[in-house]
């Protein structure tokens, strides 16, 4: 991650978030949910043993940063990114975090959760691995890295980077390179969630596991939303669940809203679901939360 030329991202930080808004299609025009999904799944993992320091890894100007300091009211919250420019924007929106631009600022073995959402395709290919060591170097024993990257294969998420002005010289991670971060990743005591969309997303995660088979680090998630309309359709969380391979934890994202619903996928075969938007819209979202938890439970034998 070179610092001899003034970073890309030096040029985008002050209209970023315009950007990102212009290249987004108008049914997904609220931007925040894609950041605050993320941040949500953080603290989901990580509700038994709290983080005390956070670190934002390519935290730009902050957006994911000041969301964490929201739904993770304990940590420590640190940003890094090689952008001064961004990171003045990010110390701007979120003045209690601190902040470095040089990777060797950062303490070693000091971070309980290192996030990296939608960073690494923004790293030269062939200093991504060099960058998942430095981030392993950076947390502390027990540990945890949450990486969330583009699926080069979604049509959606093809048009919004090709849209975008400051992904223009970004690379999407293809399969080989994906399955060698697995690697790493799993050298890093790392979790992967794989995520697929129809059958031939799942026929190439059979694939994946079969070349890890009986590493417990993967998850397997069906994600219900139709690529074609954008709309979310729960019916395809049972409909796929039992093409998932059957020796990893199954997850079941988006399309898990009441009690019902969470009972369905449970009896389907589902260990984890991913519950962002029903929450953040209900009324109370502990209560709903409780529902979802007891109703999923009570469906397992």
């Amino acid at each position: 991650m070179s610092r001899q030329e003034p970073p890309e991202f030096d040029r985008y930080a002050g209209r970023y978030e315009e950007d990102l808004r212009r290249s987004m299609p108008a049914a997904l025009a609220e931007d925040r949910y894609f950041a605050e999904y993320k941040v949500l799944h953080v603290a989901r993992r990580m509700r038994d043993r709290p983080p005390g320091t956070f670190l934002d890894f390519g935290c730009g100007v902050g957006r994911s940063l000041s969301i964490a300091g929201e739904h993770l009211p304990g940590a420590q919250l640190w940003g890094y990114d090689v952008s001064t420019e961004s990171v003045a924007l990010a110390r701007e929106r979120t003045p209690q975090a601190r902040f470095a631009s040089d990777l060797d600022a950062l303490p070693r073995g000091h971070f309980d959760v290192v996030f990296a959402a939608n960073v690494f395709h923004h790293i030269p290919p062939a200093e991504r691995h060099d960058a998942m060591r430095r981030c392993g170097e950076l947390l502390r024993d027990g540990g945890r890295m949450f990486v969330f990257e583009h699926n080069p294969l979604n049509p959606v998420t093809r048009r919004v980077f090709e849209r975008c002005p400051f992904d223009t010289d970004a690379v999407m991670l293809p399969r080989a390179e994906t399955a060698a971060l697995i690697e790493t990743a799993r050298a890093h005591g790392l979790f992967v969630l794989l995520e697929a969309f129809d059958a031939d997303d799942i026929a190439l995660m059979h694939q994946l596991v079969e070349t890890y088979a009986g590493d417990a680090q993967l998850l397997g998630g069906v994600n219900c939303r139709d690529l074609s309309t954008l709309e979310v359709v729960p019916a395809r969380l049972l409909e796929l669940a039992p093409l998932l391979p059957a020796q990893i934890p199954r997850v079941a994202e988006s399309g898990v809203a009441s009690a019902a619903d969470a009972r369905a996928v449970a009896a389907a075969g589902y260990a984890l679901a991913l519950v962002g938007s029903a929450l953040m819209q209900g009324d109370d979202p502990q209560r709903l939360a409780a529902a979802l938890l007891a109703a999923a439970r009570a469906a397992v034998p």
